[in-house]
Parts: C-alpha cells; structure tokens; sequence
C-alpha cells in the first residue's frame, strides 16, 4: 500500500494523537482553508505567549504558502512577507517581571517568534549573494528593521515624521527589549558585506536611520571601497569644506546638489566637445585641409561662469605655422557644432605653439548660431 503524503508528514506509528488529528484535518483542506486555520492557531499561541507553539506554526505557514506558490505563481510568497510585517506589531511588547529566589528578574516575551519574523524579513533587504537590485521589497524590509528597532516615543509624537514609513507609525510607543535590538544588528551585520559601497550609501541616506545602523553600514562601505573610496571621501570633503554644511539649512544643501547636478551636466557637454575633437582618427590629420582632427594636447582651461568656458590646446613644436592655423579652424567648427545646440554658452579657444609659437585666440558665443 502507497504511503499517503500529508501536510504534516506525519508517523502513524510514532505520533501522538493530538499530532495525526492536526495533520489529518490540515491535509484534507483547501491551500486557502489550510492558511486561515493556520493563522487562527497562530493567534491563539501569540495571546498566550506561547512562543515555541507560536514559532512551530509560522514555520507551517510558510510551507502552506510554499505549497500554494507552486500551483499558482512566486508573488503568493509575497503576500506571505506581507502577512509576517503584519502580524509582528500583534505581538506582546511587554516585558514581564518574575520573583526569583534572587529577586525579581524582567524578561522579554515571545523571543524566539520574533526572531523568527525579523530573519525573514532580513532576507527580503537582500535576498541573495548574486541580486544586487534596490527593490520596493528591499526598501520595505529595510524600513521595517528600522522601525522594529526603534519606534518613536508617544512624548515626541508628532502627526507625522517627514519621511516616515507605514511601519514606523505602526511601531510608535512600542517598547523593544535588549534581545530585540541586539538581534537586529547581528542581521544588519550578517546581511552588509553582500552590498557594494554605492548601494551601502543609499541605504545610508534612509530618512531616521538610527544610528547603530548608520555605523555599521558606515564600517561596511568603508570596509568594501578600499583605498579607492577613502580617496573620493576626502576629496568630496574638500569639495563641501567652504560650503561648511554642518552650518547650513537643508534648503541651501538641497540647491547645492541641484546647483552640483547643472554644473555635471555642463561639463559633460564640454567634455563630448573635446572627445570630438579627436575622434577622426589620424589619416591626414597633419595635411592642411586633410582631416577634422584637432592636435595638441586639449584642455578645459577655466570655468568663468557656468557658461562661459576657456578652452587650451598646445600644440608640438614639430609643426608648421600653417598647419597650427589649419589646426585653430578644425577646433573652430567643433565649437560651431556644439554652439548650435548650446545657444546659451560661450567659449574661449586658445592655442598656441608650433615652429614659430604662435598665439591664437577667439571667442565664440551660442547666441550667433542660434536659428
């Protein structure tokens, strides 16, 4: 005779009563029916403090999502993670006081439970070594973890924190015990060294990062960019130093990076104009007339304003005074082309040196290109 596969696999020879008949009325009901008679047993082990029960039955759970996912399709497992980041805020927060025979011991309720759930949800931050994507998943778990990990106070209560996510106002006046936080920050730690220091900035920049958060995912970038990203560090300190941030409003900072983000994109259009100055390759390139290339050495000599750019370029002592005029022309109609599309810009060109050292120099303005 075929064994029969049950929900509980259960051991007919082995198992207790109250085990087979739990497996036999669990195997016999529908994926949706099974969930629902789950999450009552839930419930009922979570107001009693039942925490092993409590635990079991999350563990159960998750293999009847398991289940139904394969009939159906992966994003029941989400609604699974949903489940979880509801019922966590459910659980008892208080700590309970005992008198012992060496006085009275407080301890924290429901520990094993909520480790449980917080792991799972720690896993959802980054689920895998090889997926290195931010997610509205990802992003979700994390703000969880820090809502878990310190809710707002009802004294400091306001309507709403700038920022705050779904969890965070879930998790206002709750109280976290010791065991909590310290498991939260061992799955922060487990968790880090699988992201590059760029994706470690952006969960640095969530809004109300706690600050046990901030160090470790501080240490973990500094840790993974190595030499190369202390180097950027110091060098974008530099950069900030006269803008002294520490003494300015968040509207100042925040026309700071909008200002930074004009002033990128410029450069990047002066630096396409220089890239097409020797982008013709050399056939002809030392020929009066033969090519579009530009020689010398080429450089962004000044930013006069944001829109008034000098440009350098040096030419070898080898070559002819005719051909260092032909050279001047070929920078010329690179800048015309540019202009057309830049009508706002000016540019200073300047070039110098040849057989005979000759200085030229001509400024060219958007304005006279412009249709």
């Amino acid at each position: 005779m075929k064994k029969e596969e049950t929900f509980l696999k259960t051991q007919p020879g082995k198992d207790d009563f109250s085990h087979l008949l739990a497996d036999r009325l669990l195997t016999q009901m529908s994926d949706k029916q099974r969930i629902g008679k789950l999450k009552e047993v839930f419930l009922f082990a979570a107001q009693n403090n039942n925490d092993p029960t409590a635990r079991e039955t999350l563990i159960q759970i998750e293999r009847a999502y398991q289940e139904m996912s394969r009939k159906f399709n992966d994003l029941v497992m989400t609604d699974f993670t949903d489940y979880l980041m509801g019922i966590y805020w459910l659980m008892p927060d208080t700590e309970i006081r005992a008198d012992t025979a060496q006085g009275t011991r407080s301890y924290s309720t429901m520990l094993q439970t909520k480790f449980w759930i917080l792991g799972k949800i720690a896993s959802e931050w980054r689920p895998d070594y090889m997926n290195t994507k931010i997610t509205e998943e990802s992003i979700r778990a994390f703000r969880f973890l820090i809502a878990a990990f310190k809710p707002l106070r009802k004294e400091t209560w306001p309507n709403q924190r700038s920022g705050e996510s779904e969890f965070e106002f879930k998790a206002r006046d709750r109280w976290v015990s010791k065991e909590e936080k310290e498991k939260i920050l061992e799955m922060l730690r487990g968790q880090d060294d699988r992201f590059k220091p760029e994706e470690l900035e952006f969960w640095m920049a969530q809004p109300h990062l706690p600050y046990e958060f901030e160090r470790i995912l501080a240490i973990a970038r500094t840790r993974k960019g190595d030499q190369e990203l202390w180097r950027k560090d110091i060098q974008n300190a530099k950069l900030v130093a006269p803008f002294r941030p520490g003494e300015r409003t968040e509207a100042a900072i925040n026309f700071l990076l909008c200002f930074g983000d004009i002033i990128a994109g410029i450069d990047r259009k002066v630096q396409e104009l220089l890239k097409q100055m020797k982008a013709s390759g050399w056939v002809g390139s030392e020929k009066i007339g033969g090519s579009e290339y530009v020689l010398g050495d080429v450089e962004i000599d000044n930013y006069f304003t944001l829109f008034k750019i000098s440009l350098k370029i040096k030419v070898e002592s080898v070559h002819p005074e005719d051909l260092v005029r032909d050279n001047f022309g070929r920078a010329r109609r690179h800048i015309e082309k540019c202009l057309i599309e830049n009508a706002a810009h000016q540019i200073i060109l300047n070039m110098s040196g040849g057989e005979t050292e000759i200085q030229l120099s001509e400024t060219f303005s958007g304005k006279d290109y412009k249709d």
